[in-house]
């Protein structure tokens, strides 16, 4: 039985002889489940903040600010950090599955309250076209 160095001495080495996309196809597939159950937590807790009889109103954005705030910055971080790898099958399956948990983001009436949501679903959208375009 290998231990987990010589696993990955021997992964590296099959990387530099077969090259990293034939050990891509090798390997299993990414568990995203993880991080998409994260985000969608912390896009819940944004409708918590602004309570139960919320009407999308200045008052429920107050109220849900932070909330919001951290829901979006999380979407845009994963989004880069999933375009660093430049693993694009993987970002790609996982900007699709983020982009559903984002449209969970509330609207609310006035569009300056909508920056958030816009923002973590445009960094999402250009992470899926551009992931596509290198499959």
């Amino acid at each position: 039985m290998l231990d987990k160095k010589q696993l990955l001495e021997m992964l590296l080495e099959l990387a530099k002889e077969a090259g990293v996309e034939a050990v891509r196809k090798l390997a299993p597939p990414a568990d995203l489940g993880k991080i998409i159950k994260e985000l969608n937590q912390k896009v819940n807790a944004v409708s918590t903040a602004m309570g139960r009889y919320s009407n999308g109103d200045a008052f429920c954005w107050k109220k849900a600010k932070g909330k919001n705030g951290s829901a979006r910055t999380a979407l845009v971080a994963a989004a880069n950090k999933f375009r660093s790898t430049k693993n694009w099958p993987v970002a790609h399956d996982f900007a699709v599955r983020a982009l559903k948990v984002a449209e969970g983001l509330p609207e609310f009436r006035e569009e300056s309250c909508n920056e958030g949501r816009n923002k973590a679903i445009g960094a999402l959208e250009k992470l899926r076209d551009d992931a596509a375009a290198h499959l």
